[in-house]
């Protein structure tokens, strides 16, 4: 059932905060649909609002909001807030066409539009003169919720959402045979957000991991710029980067893009997401696996700061029977 929810524009941050913690509950519907607050100014003053010093018909364009159709409209995605979070929507941009619209077309950031272009159905180039008098521009975020009021999408969690298999797996890839397991480790993000001191995990930690779990596995940094563990990245194009992400047996991350990355194109991945203080509403029902990937554990423990708690958690679900030490062999009796 679409949301009837009213929404109170007096109190935009409260409603706001309110419709995240709908959505933890499963209440899809209403949650997302207050989720569009975070679009304020756009929506507070409409979608087809006038602003000073605006020059191009891209700018001009309507901006979608709830309760409007978008059969027979060309429909032009944008990107706003992290990579993480154009990794994670990104996925629902086929079914636009299913929803009723006449034409799909994207403005995205460089480094992603590669990535994006593993989807089937899209056109990516969608310059501001191209943007007619029957369109809508919708931001990434947006998809869900639009597509729940034109009756694509569910408006409760489902066991699986639309790409949690695996949209943007490379099939011509071929994951190498190795003598151990090759696993990737991001401890931290530079993308600020309202948790960002729970993605920022200090590197003694992640040197005492690797140390005491190197007889069984190696380990690379999944950071562009060099660390302790060299640099096996180097690229900021997201389709390089999730080719070579491809090729490892496992990843374990803060909650970051790195994190999408890895879980979007099929590797298992170790979502280190720390308690419930510092938890984002998409991890939410809590629980070890989450509806948005099917290759994604997510990691949770009591507090936080207690890093050693979730890496130690990760590695005991990724080596659940750690190698025996070597004894010292019998002396022969012969």
């Amino acid at each position: 059932m679409v949301s009837t929810t009213k929404i109170n524009w007096a109190a935009a941050d409260q409603e706001y905060k309110r419709g995240q913690q709908l959505i933890k509950e499963g209440n899809w519907a209403d949650g997302f649909k207050l989720h569009e607050l975070r679009a304020l100014p756009d929506l507070f003053w409409g979608g087809a609002a006038k602003f000073g010093g605006v020059r191009t018909s891209f700018d001009k364009t309507p901006i979608w909001m709830p309760g409007n159709s978008i059969k027979g409209r060309n429909i032009i995605v944008w990107s706003e807030a992290g990579w993480g979070d154009l990794i994670q929507f990104s996925r629902f941009i086929p079914l636009l066409k299913e929803a009723g619209a006449a034409r799909v077309t994207l403005v995205y950031p460089d480094p992603i539009v590669q990535f994006v272009k593993r989807l089937k159905g899209i056109d990516l180039v969608c310059q501001p003169k191209d943007c007619g008098n029957n369109s809508y521009r919708v931001k990434a975020m947006s998809l869900p919720y639009l597509l729940m009021e034109h009756n694509i999408l569910k408006t409760y969690p489902v066991e699986r959402i639309y790409g949690a298999e695996g949209l943007y797996t490379n099939q011509d890839i071929t994951k190498p045979v190795r003598s151990k397991p090759l696993i990737g480790l991001c401890w931290s993000t530079t993308n600020v957000s309202w948790n960002m001191k729970a993605k920022q995990v200090p590197e003694h930690y992640i040197k005492r991991f690797v140390e005491q779990h190197k007889e069984y596995a190696d380990f690379v940094s999944l950071h562009l710029e060099p660390t302790f563990l060299g640099n096996y990245l180097d690229t900021k194009a997201w389709h390089k980067t999730a080719d070579k992400v491809q090729l490892l047996d496992a990843v374990i991350s803060v909650d970051s893009a790195m994190a999408h990355c890895a879980a979007s194109v099929g590797v298992p991945t170790y979502n280190l997401i720390g308690d419930e203080s510092v938890a984002c509403w998409r991890w939410y029902p809590k629980g070890d696996k989450t509806y948005w990937y099917d290759s994604m554990t997510c990691i949770w423990w009591d507090d936080y700061t207690d890093w050693d708690a979730g890496l130690n958690k990760a590695a005991k679900l990724l080596f659940p029977q750690e190698p025996k030490k070597r004894g010292r062999p019998k002396k022969s009796v012969v």
